[in-house]
C-alpha cells in the first residue's frame, strides 16, 4: 500500500501538460497513462510525454489507468485548488479523496519502477527483457481470419478499423465493444512461439 498527497492545483497543472499532448477527443478517453510514485514526486507518463508533480508519500509504487478517468477524478474533486488531495493505492484500487477508482494494473516493486522511470519516453508500449532492451511491442499481436488463414492482420490495423467503424456506426447505437467483439470472434491470434 502507498499513501501520498498532492496539492490539487499543482497536480492539475501537470495533468494539463499531458492532456495537451493527446490530440483527438476519442483518443483521450481510451489513452492509458502510467503513474509512478517515487520519493517526493508523482511522475505521469504517456507514450511520448511525461510530467511530474511534487508529493509527500509513504512508500513507492506505480499504477496504470485511463488518463481521462484520473484527470476527471482530480478535476471534479471537492478540494480547492490550494488544498491537498489524499491518495491511497492498494492492490485492489486507488482512493482519491473519498472516491475509489479501479486501475488497470499496479506494481509495488521498486526495481520495476526504476526501470520504467529510466525508460525513454516512447518505450511505454514495449516489454523489457533482462538486458533492459525494449524489444517487443505489446500491440504487435498478429491475427488470422478463421475462414482464410492466408489473411493476416496486426492488432494496430484492427484497432484503427474499429475506430473508423465506431465513428460511422455510432448513429445506429452500435458501440466500440460490439464492433470489437464482432471482429475478433472472426479471428484467432497467431502464437509466434509455436510457428517452428
Amino acid at each position: 500500500m502507498v499513501i501520498f498527497e498532492a496539492i490539487k492545483g499543482e497536480l492539475l497543472q501537470a495533468l494539463n501538460q499531458i492532456r495537451t499532448s493527446i490530440r483527438t477527443r476519442r483518443y483521450k478517453i481510451y489513452h492509458e497513462a502510467v503513474f509512478l510514485i517515487q520519493p517526493g514526486r508523482l511522475v505521469i507518463k504517456i507514450d511520448g510525454a511525461e510530467a511530474y508533480c511534487k508529493i509527500s508519500n509513504e512508500g513507492v509504487g506505480m499504477f496504470d489507468m485511463h488518463f481521462m478517468d484520473f484527470f476527471q477524478a482530480i478535476d471534479t474533486s471537492l478540494e480547492d485548488k490550494n488544498e491537498k488531495i489524499y491518495f491511497v493505492l492498494n492492490d485492489k484500487n486507488i482512493q482519491i479523496g473519498k472516491r475509489k477508482l479501479s486501475y488497470i494494473s499496479a506494481n509495488f516493486d521498486y526495481q520495476k519502477i526504476l526501470k520504467t522511470i529510466e525508460a525513454p519516453l516512447s518505450s511505454l508500449n514495449y516489454d523489457v527483457n533482462e538486458d533492459n532492451q525494449y524489444y517487443k511491442s505489446f500491440h504487435s499481436k498478429e491475427y488470422c481470419l478463421l475462414l482464410d488463414i492466408n489473411k493476416k492482420f496486426n492488432s494496430d490495423t484492427i484497432e484503427k478499423d474499429i475506430n473508423f467503424l465506431e465513428k460511422y456506426l455510432k448513429k445506429y447505437k452500435i458501440n466500440r465493444m460490439e464492433i470489437s467483439d464482432f471482429i475478433y470472434q472472426k479471428m484467432y491470434e497467431i502464437d509466434k512461439t509455436k510457428l517452428f
